[in-house]
């Protein structure tokens, strides 16, 4: 019996090999490890990883991530700046260059606006800041639903 690669979404099935996706945001990267039982090699399984990578869906989905994180960062960054008490002008300038990442000096504006005038956001900052602006971007529907 031959043995194909199968994609579905983010998991690889390869008979003779178990998948292990990893945590968000890392849910496009998988690790493959061959059944100890069966003789498939870890080459086929690590050809089987490389041929998802490589697929257009995952690739998008890398870029959005790659995004949702540089714009998580730009917020905490901007809060950190706030918090050591840089105005917000000269903090628009220092995350300006963040435009060569793909990111609008629009949005870095508006970032920086909520972080500084917001009355929500005026006490965030740190990590959790980063990580729950990256979360929004890469989930906006949430990733959980309501129980009925």
């Amino acid at each position: 019996m031959k043995k194909h690669p199968i994609i579905l979404g983010a998991v690889i099935a390869l008979a003779g090999c178990t998948p292990v996706p990893l945590q968000q945001p890392y849910d496009a990267m998988l690790w493959c490890k061959p059944y100890f039982n069966d003789r498939v090699p870890q080459s086929k399984c690590d050809a089987a990883i490389r041929a998802y990578q490589n697929s257009t869906a995952v690739q998008e989905q890398q870029r959005k991530t790659n995004l949702c994180l540089r714009e998580g960062a730009i917020y905490q960054s901007a809060a950190s700046m706030r918090d050591s008490g840089m105005p917000p002008q000269q903090t628009l300038r220092t995350l300006s260059p963040m435009e060569q990442h793909g990111i609008s000096e629009e949005f870095v504006k508006h970032a920086i606006n909520q972080v500084y005038f917001d009355p929500e956001l005026t006490n965030a900052g740190g990590p959790a800041l980063g990580h729950q602006v990256a979360n929004l971007c890469l989930h906006p529907n949430g990733t959980f639903t309501p129980l009925n």
